[in-house]
């Protein structure tokens, strides 16, 4: 245990109310509380340090008192007997350090500051109620303590819904075992109604926000992978595979060069892009096979399906063009 250095020698009430309290504990996990009293002070001494010995030294004991008897006739009252006090007794040697550090003064100031306690805006009921436990500590209020700490909590808690639960409590059972129950049991319930709250609208954001569809690598528009791509059925003019469009990644032909697939007979033309397409017109489209023509911008797109035609016209027309 560290030593007893306060930082003002002339104000350290505190300090010492608090070494006080931390001395204890240390006695507890030594298993000294059961010690006799002469050991209990050597062990606070010798935490406490050379400088405060030496205080405790300039101290001084009130001898016992002896009993005196009545005696009318002379005017002598009785008296009972004392005890002196004991350098060994470890309660009396602690009246003897709060007598030397202002302990009485202090006590003072600290009931002050525990009636002027107001709880804070964010701070919760259990945390409020244990700063007004710890304030009490210092204003050796006795037997008491506990109704003045009942009573702080029930005007300085500022929620109305614990206030009147704490009101309806009959006097034998206005304690503070029950106070703190009624208490807890306000701040979990409304602490598990804002967590449920909270989680609806967490959920009813995730419904609210609509996330767009990836890019499909096939027909480079976007759509979700449950639905039908349309390129799973159409040709690529790039490589002539189906199943991908011009432009996609998983085309294996280079950019350069562009083949349209030329299925069955037809006569061949010119489209406004400066490419050949199949379709009717002037110019021959060949037999079968592909076409090599110049990628534009036009070829980015999507191939769209020839219109439908009569095969009694094609043929038609291919006749009286020999003719």
């Amino acid at each position: 245990m560290e030593k007893f250095q306060p930082q003002l020698a002339n104000s350290c009430a505190g300090e010492w109310e608090d070494y006080k309290r931390s001395f204890l504990v240390h006695l507890d996990s030594k298993g000294l509380h059961e010690a006799p009293g002469r050991r209990k002070v050597g062990q606070l001494l010798k935490c406490m340090g050379v400088e405060h010995v030496r205080t405790y030294d300039t101290f001084t004991w009130a001898p016992a008192v002896a009993a005196v008897a009545a005696d009318a006739e002379h005017g002598i009252e009785a008296v009972a007997p004392q005890a002196g006090e004991d350098k060994y007794d470890l309660d009396t040697v602690f009246k003897k350090f709060d007598a030397q550090f202002g302990v009485h003064r202090y006590r003072s100031i600290k009931r002050q500051e525990f009636l002027s306690l107001q709880r804070g805006d964010n701070e919760g009921i259990m945390s409020f109620i244990s700063s007004l436990k710890r304030a009490a500590r210092y204003c050796s209020y006795g037997d008491f303590e506990e109704s003045f700490v009942c009573d702080m909590i029930i005007n300085r808690v500022r929620d109305r819904q614990c206030s009147e639960k704490l009101m309806e409590l009959s006097d034998t059972d206005l304690n503070l075992e029950n106070v703190t129950r009624i208490c807890r049991q306000v701040e979990l319930t409304r602490s598990h109604l804002d967590s449920l709250d909270q989680e609806k609208n967490v959920h009813y954001g995730r419904m609210q926000q609509k996330v767009p569809p990836p890019q499909c690598p096939k027909c480079l528009y976007p759509h979700s992978a449950s639905n039908v791509c349309r390129a799973d059925s159409r040709q690529c003019l790039a490589c002539g595979e189906f199943g991908h469009f011009l432009g996609s990644k998983i085309c294996r032909q280079p950019a350069g060069q562009v083949q349209v697939p030329a299925q069955g007979r037809g006569w061949g033309g010119r489209g406004r892009s400066g490419r050949r397409v199949r379709g009717r017109g002037r110019g021959y489209g060949g037999y079968g096979g592909y076409q090599e023509v110049h990628q534009t911008e036009a070829a980015q797109q999507p191939p769209q399906p020839p219109p439908a035609q009569d095969e009694c016209d094609e043929y038609g027309e291919n006749f009286e063009n020999v003719l």
